[in-house]
């Protein structure tokens, strides 16, 4: 078994010692620079701050932090306006590929952003930047039980190859808290010399790196303000030579993923969202990927949308989730980086008090849709209007917003109040929205337009539009088994004459104000099968054009009963109504059915006989 290397074992390299007495002083960058070139298992002794300006890892190691090790930027270190990719960026830099390297223990790294630059410093814990034009084997890193705080800029610089996959960077993050760093700066601050402003993230994924974090936790504790943003937590884009060959980083998040205010988020420089650029959500892939896998993510007071990615994604994985006060929830968006590829899985979403739309999924066109998309269960209260953000997509109008899907399937959505829609869809070619209640939305709460194949099934209560709303679809729709209650002008709405064919069976719609109708339709062939209009509908049903009605069973329609030969007594019918005689004697004169001539309580019938 080899003997871990002790950094004591170098502290004679150490030159640099402001109080000779106290090693907490001692610029340690000599002994550490040895300790990792010579490589293999090396161990801080703990309880002692290591002050350390930039070191080249060149060699396989282990590095084992004792408790209480606390790893010290030096101080004014970083360089003005220094690029990430530049020598001595990093703490830690893997200055190879194919280097396996480990950081293990319960430990601290101090940014010492207060001795810091102010112009886009640099100052992460570790760097991997690779460069290779030939094939070489991947390059490990594995960071376990670490505290990040004070930073001044990121925390983590990941990079793969930068064309073709010649090679991946892994990385391991486990049990590790990521806390505060510098804001991010707006466009054209002159603060900062970049044009398009400075963006903070505390772990950055470029090009191809398969991050995979456990028990992952970010927050943000500085309030922003104009020109100030939060912080990134985790961003996946590319910088290499091409984005369709490039970009494609991998991040999975296990265990719980905890956030709280953060995400390029907040008025821009100039003071408003107007400005372009502003948004990156707090997970974000913002280039080509692999794919983003998060089994269990709680987030709260988050300025942008906790979980972003391109559509360019190749896969979309969120298990589980809750959203309280943040700037949405899930959003995939167009691409503007490569072809729209993601398949899109969505579990058990609970949002508190979030700005709409919750969930977003959207292609870039109906031409080029997203091919994939099912949400299994989300639940939402007090769904907020949105910011005129630049960050997210078009026409967002639902606390959940499907735009661009080849075939969607919602499960299950709860939304209680909200000032707009409450589901909003367009253009999916083949949709299913099932046991969804919508209550207290301040416009409509199923809104379809432009899809072709549709099959809804939805509770709708208070909404300041039509209960359920479809326009402009081309194929067979089916609405069935909903309810509507106190909406606005209808309850259901299929105002689709190009429709192969709607059904409209097992709805009940009571409550309607405006126009006051409780079911509209407008298509080749309607299917109109036992529905029931209540209390408060002026006009039950109404049909447009040259539909087709097949129409049977609905309550405002005359309707069969059996009973006995004698007129009913007690009751209330409609005229038209009818009742057979269920025991008729077929004796000629004898009663077969009593019909209502008149409607009323019990009405006025006739009889008819054999």
């Amino acid at each position: 078994m080899t003997t871990a290397i002790n950094i004591w074992d170098y502290a004679h390299l150490v030159s640099s010692k402001p109080n000779i007495a106290d090693p907490n002083t001692w610029n340690w960058t000599p002994a550490v620079a040895e300790a990792v070139r010579v490589g293999g298992e090396i161990e801080f002794t703990g309880n002692q701050t290591y002050i350390i300006s930039s070191v080249q890892i060149l060699a396989n190691c282990r590095i084992h932090f004792q408790v209480g090790t606390v790893i010290q930027r030096l101080a004014n270190f970083d360089g003005e306006a220094k690029s990430y990719w530049s020598n001595g960026a990093a703490v830690f830099e893997l200055g190879v590929p194919g280097l396996n390297v480990e950081f293990l223990g319960q430990w601290t790294y101090d940014g010492n952003e207060a001795s810091m630059l102010t112009k886009e410093p640099t100052g992460f814990f570790v760097k991997c930047m690779p460069k290779s034009l030939a094939p070489q084997d991947d390059t490990k890193l594995k960071i376990s039980g670490g505290t990040f705080r004070n930073g001044t800029s990121g925390y983590l610089c990941l990079r793969g190859t930068d064309q073709a996959r010649q090679f991946n960077t892994l990385v391991s993050v486990m049990d590790c808290f990521f806390h505060g760093t510098r804001y991010g700066t707006g466009r054209d601050d002159p603060n900062t010399p970049t044009a398009v402003g400075y963006s903070p993230n505390y772990i950055l994924c470029a090009d191809y790196v398969q991050l995979s974090c456990h028990n992952f936790w970010a927050d943000f504790e500085n309030p922003i303000s104009t020109g100030k943003y939060s912080v990134t937590a985790i961003l996946g884009t590319y910088v290499g030579r091409d984005p369709l060959t490039s970009g494609q980083c991998s991040i999975t998040l296990t265990g719980r993923t905890n956030l709280r205010r953060m995400g390029r988020g907040g008025p821009g420089y100039d003071g408003s969202w107007s400005t372009a650029l502003n948004g990156i959500g707090c997970i974000d892939v913002y280039g080509n990927g692999e794919n983003l896998f998060v089994e269990d993510i709680r987030a709260m007071d988050c300025y942008s949308i906790p979980l972003r990615g391109k559509s360019s994604l190749k896969e979309f994985t969120a298990l589980k989730g809750r959203f309280e006060n943040c700037v949405g929830g899930i959003n995939i968006s167009p691409s503007s980086t490569g072809p729209v590829r993601c398949t899109v899985s969505i579990g058990q979403i609970r949002t508190i008090d979030c700005k709409i739309p919750v969930i977003e999924v959207t292609g870039s066109t109906p031409a080029e849709s997203v091919p994939m998309a099912t949400i299994e269960s989300v639940h939402c209260t007090g769904s907020k209007g949105q910011d005129n953000q630049a960050n997210v997509g078009v026409n967002l109008t639902g606390v959940v917003r499907l735009r661009n899907i080849e075939v969607c399937t919602v499960e299950a959505v709860y939304s209680d109040k909200s000032d707009e829609h409450g589901i909003s869809c367009t253009s999916i070619q083949d949709l299913t929205i099932a046991k969804a209640r919508i209550k207290n939305c301040g416009r409509i709460g199923v809104h379809v337009t432009g899809c072709t194949d549709v099959n809804i099934t939805a509770n709708v209560e208070a909404c300041g539009g039509e209960g359920i709303n479809l326009s402009y679809c081309t194929g067979k729709v089916r609405i069935s088994r909903c309810v509507t209650k106190n909406t606005v002008n209808y309850g259901i709405f299929a105002n689709i004459t190009s429709a192969q064919e709607i059904v409209m069976e097992e709805n009940t719609v009571s409550e309607v104000s405006g126009n006051s109708r409780g079911l509209y339709a407008a298509g080749a062939l309607n299917r109109i099968h036992g529905n029931i209009v209540g209390a408060g509908v002026t006009t039950p049903y109404v049909s447009v054009g040259s539909s087709r009605n097949l129409s049977s069973e609905n309550s405002w329609e005359p309707a069969d009963f059996w009973g006995s030969s004698v007129a009913p007594t007690v009751g209330t019918y409609k005229r038209g109504d009818r009742i057979k005689n269920i025991t008729p004697t077929g004796v000629a004169g004898s009663v077969r059915e009593q019909t209502c001539t008149a409607a009323g309580t019990p009405g006025i019938w006739a009889p008819t006989n054999f």
